[in-house]
């Protein structure tokens, strides 16, 4: 079910978040005819056709009315974005202005997640799901279903929003605050939960599998998460590979796109469909990906959207590289490692300083640290990440903020 496109792009229209993303040298044939409006500071803007700094872009609709006006005094032929927030309204462009790419149809289908469970299931395995306006649809998917269950906004990300019940006493948890969104109620699936990140196009199929070391949900209750590749001939990533062209072939699909893909391998070894999206994995994972197969997903996915063909094509470098993030408790951080004594380890960075007061984490990326590391196989990762852990987080010293000093 894949939607077509048209011409090679001529001006593109980009809706941008990343202050590091560098258009000009991923689309070099249309540096000159890029235009730019971003909600974060651009570094660099050098051979763009026109920027625009715009705060709060994707929760305005100052963006669309600029995005018009400028359509008004020169077409556009692409637009392309690098959130996931936007991709809808990228949609409601291109329909708009009948240019190739993404639908707006196409776009809701992989932001909605009751939706997008209504094609999946139609392929895979899904669990059992429904819309929930009000605590009562919660309590009676519950009556039907049993526990636990996740409550989720259909159309959030990095975490935000989720709230698992484990029994009935936990349904009084389910606060006012949680129908600030439209929500989605669903039977909890207990299992590891896989990523695939993924490129296909007419002319290339590229398939990253990893595993998180625990369900990201974890994170924001102070776990340490970690992204884990597989090695590209593993029979996961086959498996997970399988799981991806299915889905797609009963999804509105692009003709080009890339994709963030969740599902859980459950302990009888049964692939159960999480949630995908149309957009390139978020964190870590263009960096992961990069330094595994030498392949810029990011750069990929913008020149696939606007019909350019790829300068690089994926080769797998002979390790699988993997991150740990770990997160903010809500405190002072006193102390730190200054540097981690290990030769496999790639980066270690501070996003938060060591001797300031840190907000609590809030959500599935609001780290303190990030050490990204490589191995020669996922088995070998995973046995690195535990000593990497047992080394870092007990010389990782919190205090209460009123301590700090």
């Amino acid at each position: 079910m894949r939607e077509t496109g048209g011409d090679v792009a001529g001006r593109v229209l980009a809706l941008n978040y990343d202050g590091d993303n560098d258009y000009a040298s991923m689309l070099p044939e249309l540096a000159g005819q890029i235009v730019v409006l971003s909600q974060e500071p651009l570094a660099n803007v050098v051979g763009l056709a026109h920027y625009e700094q715009i705060d709060d872009l994707e929760k305005l609709p100052l963006g669309a009315e600029r995005a018009h006006a400028l359509h008004a005094e020169q077409p556009f032929s692409a637009v392309i974005t690098d959130n996931e927030y936007e991709i809808v309204r990228c949609g409601q462009l291109r329909d708009e202005w009948g240019i190739r790419g993404q639908s707006a149809a196409s776009a809701l289908a992989f932001r909605d997640k009751v939706a997008m469970k209504d094609a999946a299931r139609l392929a895979v395995e899904v669990p059992a799901y429904a819309r929930a306006a009000s605590r009562a649809d919660v309590e009676s998917f519950a009556d039907k279903y049993g526990f636990p269950l996740i409550l989720k906004p259909v159309d959030q990300g990095g975490s935000r929003g989720i709230q698992v019940l484990r029994r009935p006493q936990d349904l009084t948890t389910v606060s006012a605050q949680a129908w600030a969104y439209e929500m989605e109620i669903e039977q909890f699936v207990e299992g590891d939960i896989y990523h695939v990140d993924a490129l296909v196009t007419p002319d290339i199929e590229f398939v990253s599998a990893a595993r998180y070391s625990l369900p990201p949900l974890q994170f924001l209750h102070g776990s340490p998460l970690a992204h884990v590749l597989i090695e590209p001939d593993a029979p996961i990533t086959r498996r997970l590979g399988g799981f991806l062209r299915a889905l797609l072939d009963v999804m509105p699909a692009p003709e080009s796109a890339a994709y963030h893909l969740e599902v859980v391998r459950t302990p009888d070894d049964r692939l159960v469909f999480c949630e995908i999206a149309c957009r390139v994995g978020g964190a870590q994972i263009p960096e992961l990906v990069q330094r595994t197969y030498g392949f810029d997903l990011v750069a990929a996915s913008f020149r696939a959207s606007c019909g350019l063909s790829l300068p690089q094509r994926p080769e797998f470098a002979g390790r699988v590289y993997s991150s740990l993030i770990v997160p903010s408790p809500g405190g002072f951080l006193r102390d730190a490692p200054a540097e981690l004594p290990f030769d496999w380890v790639d980066r270690y960075t501070f996003r938060r300083a060591v001797g300031k007061a840190i907000p609590a984490s809030r959500h599935s990326n609001d780290h303190v640290v990030c050490v990204v590391f490589h191995a020669e196989e996922h088995a070998s990762a995973l046995l690195r990440l535990q000593e990497l852990e047992a080394f870092l987080l007990p010389r990782m010293i919190w205090a209460p903020v009123d301590d700090g000093t």
